[in-house]
């Protein structure tokens, strides 16, 4: 079966030119005790009481009894509970649950003749097995390019020359890894040729665990540790006094936002036995490019002028709880065998793609005596939310592949701001009075989380490859040393899927924010009024968390295993300022020299007075290593 090919295909497109005040306030929890329950969960998986004593009545229904009560359990794999979750016949998958021993299959002794009776297990098979293709587009496009003028003509407006815009793009799309480059993410085959050709190249190393941790650009730090602060909350307060003689303008404070979730537990059994290869993949890549221009000019006695003060931030969490498993999973499997049969590939793939793109390019000029004006161009919003998950699949105690298997947690996050000002603040007939302006403060913004519930890799066994043999003869009755070579659930019914071809468990969110917030401000204030100018403070945040339920019981590969875990956070911050006044400046000025930056910002600041000729606008690019590059490979084993 192609996958382009499948029937429940499913595309959406949604836009949202204004998120509610909610949306955009949506924060991930980064305590691992906690993180799970971001996103709801099927009310069968949720916790169980405990169940009542033993009853002899249920050994009767040949159903192994239920454990007594048992002490409080440190170890909770979702961080719903601290108690240990008992099994029961009607929920036997209940992750993190000791199954109780059933005995293991003896020979018995036979009636009348005194022969040996051989136990065996009885295997039943049907059609089976719920698929998933769920594919999801997000995109906002908005332009916001406003001009507006005190006395209905146009003035003569100072050229300003702000850096190319395209340039940033490319810059922030240098930073991305080599080895996903050229991925598409939102196609399947792409995904999986990217698998394929990172196992190709990987440098021999075997299976590699996900190491738990989370780390904030670039630096592992304790999950309790606060997160990085919002600097447009240290904006000067916009004054609203309508009866003040103040003149207001707005032409920044510009919103960006999304926000994913996908919730899989499409793939939740307790063994996966893979006869093929294995390609397994975690991984997050952050980057921020964040770049700050202002020019500021005028004849005020009293201005306080606020540049700088921008901040980029990444913060990354990897969960892999299942890891260190306490319960080891030896129990027999079962006397009686459902098995689902798939002909065919098997597919449980979700690919979210959210895209923001905003203009927001203004002219302002505004005069002002005696009165209270406010001019708003800027405060544009945008975003996208989503939360996808499973509901009513069917769960499974095995699951064997006689192909390979595929399985990617991916996380994909960008923001591009370039925010470029040229700001005139002038005295009238009376003179001014006090004068603010803010250009900076601006901030761009990463969160994600990947929890992935599933146990170690391994070898697949000699006793395992004979099973899987016997289920794809259709045999009918097994031996019953194969319920010691599979793990069973605590009851004596053993659920099964077998996949005749490869396993597909495709995870993707890729986000991107990208505004141009490019401003030229002229305000003339009179007869002694101030002045509020807010050309900065725009946001953009990304926010994503992947919950990825898979073989909690661990999978055994017949073949080749591949597994990496990787992180990659990048920030780029160019910020220039350029201020001049005839009359007296004051409050806090922040004035970086491009000369100073990194190289890579330094390129991406053309910054010149109005007076000077504009710059090339098709600088060369720096190369991919000149990037500032803050990466923590956690279990990375890519060539």
């Amino acid at each position: 079966m192609q996958v382009d090919g499948k029937g429940n295909f499913l595309s959406r497109f949604i836009g949202l030119l204004h998120v509610p005040d909610q949306a955009s306030q949506l924060n991930i929890d980064y305590d691992p005790d906690n993180a799970p329950g971001q996103i709801d969960v099927e009310e069968s998986h949720r916790p169980h009481a405990a169940n009542a004593p033993v009853d002899l009545d249920d050994v009767d229904r040949a159903r192994s009894p239920a454990p007594p009560d048992l002490p409080s359990d440190p170890w909770d794999p979702t961080g719903h509970v601290h108690t240990v979750l008992v099994p029961s016949i009607a929920s036997p998958h209940a992750v993190g649950v000791p199954p109780p021993h059933l005995p293991p299959p003896t020979t018995q002794q036979g009636g009348g003749g005194g022969g040996d009776a051989e136990l065996r297990i009885d295997v039943t098979y049907q059609s089976g097995g719920d698929q998933d293709d769920v594919r999801v587009v997000q995109l906002n496009v908005l332009r916001s390019d406003d001009t507006i003028t005190s006395d209905g003509s146009p003035p003569a407006w100072p050229d300003h020359h702000a850096p190319d815009f395209q340039f940033v793009q490319h810059t922030a799309a240098e930073a991305m890894p080599d080895a996903y480059a050229h991925t598409d993410l939102t196609s399947p085959e792409s995904i999986i040729a990217t698998l394929t050709d990172l196992g190709a190249h990987s440098s021999g190393h075997g299976p590699q665990t996900l190491q738990e941790g989370m780390v904030i650009d670039g630096k592992s730090v304790d999950p309790n540790s606060p997160l990085p602060t919002d600097p447009t909350t240290l904006i000067p307060t916009m004054p609203t006094d309508h009866h003040a003689n103040m003149a207001v303008v707005e032409s920044g404070g510009n919103l960006s936002t999304n926000f994913g979730g996908i919730a899989n537990d499409n793939g939740q059994d307790g063994t996966l036995l893979v006869l093929g290869d294995s390609y397994k993949s975690n991984a997050i890549v952050q980057t921020n490019v964040l770049v700050d221009q202002s020019f500021i000019t005028g004849t005020t006695e009293n201005a306080s002028i606020h540049t700088g003060g921008d901040a980029a931030s990444n913060v990354a969490q990897f969960v892999q709880t299942l890891d260190q498993n306490p319960y080891t999973m030896g129990f027999f499997g079962g006397l009686h065998w459902h098995v689902d049969t798939v002909q065919g590939d098997f597919y449980d793939i979700k690919l979210a793609t959210q895209y923001n793109y905003m203009t927001d390019n203004d002219l302002v000029q505004q005069n002002a005596t005696d009165h209270y004006k406010f001019v708003e161009t800027g405060g544009n919003e945008q975003g996208n939310e989503l939360v996808a998950y499973n509901l009513n699949s069917e769960h499974y105690d095995l699951i064997v592949v006689t192909g390979n298997s595929y399985s990617a947690n991916w996380i994909f996050q960008t923001n591009v701001l370039l925010n470029s000002n040229y700001v005139s603040v002038d005295a009238g007939p009376g003179g001014a009075g006090q004068e603010t302006v803010v250009t900076g403060n601006n901030w761009t913004s990463n969160e994600a989380q990947i929890t992935d519930f599933s146990g170690p890799g391994h070898a697949l066994t000699p006793e395992m490859k004979a099973v899987a043999d016997a289920l794809a003869n259709h045999d009918t009755s097994l031996d019953g040393n194969a319920g010691l070579a599979i793990p069973g659930n605590g009851s004596d019914t053993l659920n099964v899927l077998f996949i005749n071809g490869n396993y597909y468990d495709l995870n993707v969110l890729q986000q991107t924010n990208v505004v141009n917030n490019t401003d030229t401000v002229q305000q003339t204030l009179s007869n002694g009024e101030s002045g509020y100018v807010m050309a900065g403070g725009n946001s953009l945040t990304n926010q994503a968390i992947i919950i990825d339920v898979g073989s909690t019981g661990g999978q055994y590969v017949g073949g080749q295993q591949y597994s990496d875990s990787v992180l990659v956070q990048t920030n780029i911050i160019a910020q220039s300022s350029t201020v001049q006044s005839s009359g007296q400046t004051g409050g806090p000025i922040t004035t970086n020299d491009p000369s100073h930056l990194a190289p890579e910002a330094a390129a991406i600041i053309q910054h010149d007075a109005p007076s000077q000729p504009a710059p090339d606008p098709t600088p060369v690019p720096p190369a991919h290593e000149t990037v500032t590059h803050s990466t923590d490979p956690l279990s990375s084993v890519l060539a």
